[in-house]
């Protein structure tokens, strides 16, 4: 791209078009919806399984990076 152009001269290429973006956008949305509606049951329970593990948490349960108390969990 020459310096200089104008918004006008450059209408079209990306990623100045923002109509096509949203277009391609909302198509993604419209697919991945149909994808998950057609296939709830596997995607709901991928990679779910019983799991032991310890985490830290603060004194209301929430997750904690730093000083939080640690929890274990039995599955």
């Amino acid at each position: 791209m020459r310096a200089g152009r104008t918004l006008e001269e450059l209408k079209g290429r990306a990623p100045l078009n923002a109509d096509q973006m949203i277009a391609w956008s909302q198509g993604a949305l419209a697919f991945f919806k149909d994808y998950y509606a057609k296939n709830k049951a596997f995607i709901d329970g991928f990679s779910r399984f019983p799991s032991n593990h310890l985490s830290l948490v603060r004194k209301d349960g929430a997750l904690d990076l730093y000083h939080g108390v640690l929890r274990a969990v039995d599955a």
